[in-house]
């Protein structure tokens, strides 16, 4: 169907990206539609788009209830998402195509929670070649302790210094080593891309702007938390706590020095990965994945082309080594082969194994975009 400045009702069946409801307009369209459950989902299809790299797209949501709207290429790869999250408020954003595409898919969707509800969505399709600066990220990771700071809406008076025994008394004395595993596995995570991860603490820490994890505190409902998912990085200033006491229930498989250095790790990488625009997905090898038992988080992950949570959308996936390219610039060093890993030695879901929640891993869910 072809529009020019008007209006579409979406119409059924357009569950899946092979029946999305094709739209072209030369500059805008609204879209409307209701979505009945969460196994319902409308997906359109914006195109062709020409040749130029990039695309701006501003997506409104001025409705009751919690849709959720979410971009994706033609490879079904997540771009953008935004969610009306109970607010009248037009939600928009800023839609940044690092290369030619043929279309693009809009899906209209809500939470596994969710309840059915109207929706409508003013899609602007002005096109420019302006092209997007990418912004290169630096890291500290901060187990000093820290003095009233707020991460993700929280307050902290008082974060003490990070002390391994918080976790288990086996950790004794294995402070220092600990932290130095930590420091080299995240960095590890990150080789190839232009994100320098150092320790606050470290004296040769590059001038300029940064955001920040702490390490330390428990919470009894996270192993981390970040501010936020930063769509491309736009903010290089944030800041993500990893809750570290919290890590003694990882205690019943007695972990050695490199096991709980290995959770910690993942944990920290997928907090930041919130913090440069990564979403969580449903697949336990990649780093940003929420369905992981204990067990495998204490095994080597690594980003990867996974399926996104039903909590992110229903259907698609996250390109997550495309999307730390396209952000920061640099390409990603290949993940290690899983000889070399943890992953066959912990076993994996053995019959002691345990689920880690979704919500232990989180990003502030208020402030996602």
């Amino acid at each position: 169907m072809a529009l020019d400045d008007g209006a579409l009702e979406e119409q059924e069946p357009n569950d899946d990206f092979a029946a999305g409801m094709a739209v072209t307009a030369s500059r805008s369209v609204r879209i409307e539609g209701r979505v009945d459950s969460p196994d319902d989902y409308d997906v359109f299809t914006l195109g062709p788009l020409g040749d130029n790299n990039y695309l701006q797209a501003a997506i409104e949501t001025p409705v009751e209830g919690e849709t959720c709207l979410c971009v994706f290429d033609p490879y079904q790869r997540l771009l953008a998402r935004t969610c009306a999250k109970n607010s009248h408020q037009p939600r928009a954003l800023t839609l940044f195509v690092p290369e030619p595409v043929e279309h693009l898919f809009l899906v209209a969707s809500i939470p596994q929670a969710g309840v059915p509800n109207a929706y409508a969505a003013t899609v602007d399709l002005t096109r420019n070649n302006h092209g997007r600066t990418r912004r290169p990220q630096l890291v500290l990771l901060s187990f000093d302790g820290a003095e009233s700071v707020t991460v993700a809406g929280r307050h902290f008076s008082v974060i003490p210094p990070f002390d391994a025994a918080s976790i288990d008394s086996r950790y004794a004395g294995r402070t220092n080593v600990i932290v130095r595993s930590v420091l080299e596995k995240v960095r590890a995570d990150y080789e190839g891309i232009d994100v320098q991860i150092y320790l606050a603490s470290d004296p040769a820490v590059p001038p300029g702007p940064h955001s920040i994890v702490y390490f330390g505190t428990a919470n009894p409902d996270l192993l981390g938390v970040a501010d936020g998912v930063d769509p491309f990085n736009d903010n290089v200033s944030e800041a993500a706590i990893v809750y570290t006491e919290t890590f003694h229930l990882f205690s019943a498989f007695e972990p050695d020095d490199q096991e709980i250095a290995q959770a910690l790790a993942n944990v920290t990488t997928h907090e930041i990965g919130h913090l440069l625009g990564l979403r969580h997905t449903h697949d336990p090898d990649d780093i940003m994945d929420v369905t992981a038992t204990a067990r495998r988080l204490m095994s080597d992950q690594w980003f990867k082309h996974a399926r996104l949570h039903a909590s992110v959308c229903p259907m698609g996936y996250q390109d997550s080594p495309a999307m730390l390219s396209w952000t920061v610039g640099g390409t990603l060093a290949a993940p290690p082969s899983k000889e070399s890993s943890t992953h066959r030695h912990l076993g994996v879901d053995g019959p002691d194994d345990f689920d880690i929640p979704r919500a232990w891993l989180g990003s502030h869910c208020s402030l996602e975009p």
